[in-house]
């Protein structure tokens, strides 16, 4: 079966449109209200993206995780929480390297390790996860910051799979929660997002506050679709 860039975003795409966190935040300097953006949408009652897909959750996920790789305004997929990536002659051998400022919101590194386990785990529900695991030779981590997905025959679209938005997106959690089997929820809610979630404001029912995260480091790029700097003002 032949799977072509342009079909797969486009499936991406329509599952994923209006799964953006709220991107218009404004006024740095105004008081705290009026830096306060309010959502109302249909409750949040998981916060597992691999264990559910429900717009709810991928709506908290893309505030509080963050993604290797996403697409942009023209659908082509842009390095997110990669730095630099190469694939080997032969189109076997993928090598990734982590961009530097990426941490926890515990103010833990993000490292190799925790990507490799979270595609693991991502890959037992996602369609696009199957198909990366079915050519799958090794996933591994190389050092702290580089992991290598080596596969038994070329893979094309293997970049358009890591960036889809198509649910279960590919959010990257720490190694001790996605070692975790997809079916038992991981309830921790510590990312490497822009985003905070704020477990002392937690009101199950009726709402859920978000902080910003102040050691987020974003891209140097301007945002460009779901791709480039995520600046929280």
């Amino acid at each position: 079966m032949t799977i072509s860039r342009r079909d797969l975003m486009k499936l991406s795409m329509a599952a994923g449109t209006a799964l953006s966190f709220p991107s218009i935040l404004r006024g740095q300097t105004l008081p705290t209200d009026a830096r306060t953006v309010r959502m109302v949408m249909v409750e949040l009652q998981i916060f597992d993206p691999v264990f559910t897909t429900t717009d709810p959750t991928v709506f908290h996920s893309l505030g509080v995780y963050d993604t290797l790789f996403a697409p942009d305004s023209k659908l082509m997929p842009q390095p997110q929480m990669v730095g630099k990536w190469g694939v080997s002659d032969d189109k076997k051998t993928y090598s990734f390297e982590l961009r530097d400022g990426l941490s926890w919101h515990d103010g833990t590194a993000v490292t190799a390790a925790d990507c490799v386990a979270s595609i693991r785990r991502w890959a037992q529900v996602a369609p696009g996860g199957q198909l990366i695991m079915s050519r799958a030779k090794d996933i591994s981590k190389k050092d702290d910051k580089t992991f290598v997905i080596t596969l038994t025959e070329p893979l094309g679209v293997l970049i358009d799979l890591l960036a889809t938005l198509s649910a279960p997106v590919l959010f990257i959690m720490r190694e001790k929660d996605a070692e975790r089997p997809a079916t038992e929820q991981v309830t921790a809610n510590i990312g490497s997002g822009p985003f905070k979630f704020n477990h002392a404001l937690a009101r199950p029912g009726a709402n859920f506050t978000y902080d910003r995260n102040e050691k987020y480091v974003p891209r140097s790029e301007a945002s460009d679709g779901f791709a480039g700097g995520k600046v929280v003002k």
